[in-house]
């Protein structure tokens, strides 16, 4: 499967907790058990206490394939001089992207 963790993980809360939402903000959905809020791990975020890591969303993982050419380029300018926005946009592309892989392994039979 080309697939990354983050499916995976989402179908686990989504079916072992009840109280597990997709909306991004921070939550505790067991005793001792918290899921943060995406500005914690993710992009950039006016959130001054969150930004524990960042998400550079280079593509390095495709040897940088998404960055090359004109497009490539703008991409790069949009990200170094709105870090924030570029951050929002590529995380709400990466979670349809995400909704369409789980859909599509569910129908495969490998999603209950």
């Amino acid at each position: 499967m080309k697939l990354t963790n983050n499916p995976l993980i989402t179908d686990f809360f989504l079916k072992n907790f009840d109280n597990f939402n997709l909306n991004g903000k921070t939550q505790e959905i067991a005793p001792n058990c918290v899921i943060y809020s995406r500005d914690y791990f993710c992009y950039p975020s006016k959130n001054k206490e969150a930004n524990y890591t960042e998400h550079l969303f280079s593509n390095s993982w495709d040897h940088g394939k998404a960055y090359s050419g004109l497009k490539g380029e703008m991409k790069k300018m949009v990200r170094n001089l709105a870090p924030i926005t570029y951050g929002n946009i590529a995380n709400k592309r990466g979670v349809k992207y995400t909704n369409r892989l789980v859909q599509k392994y569910k129908n495969m039979g490998f999603f209950k």
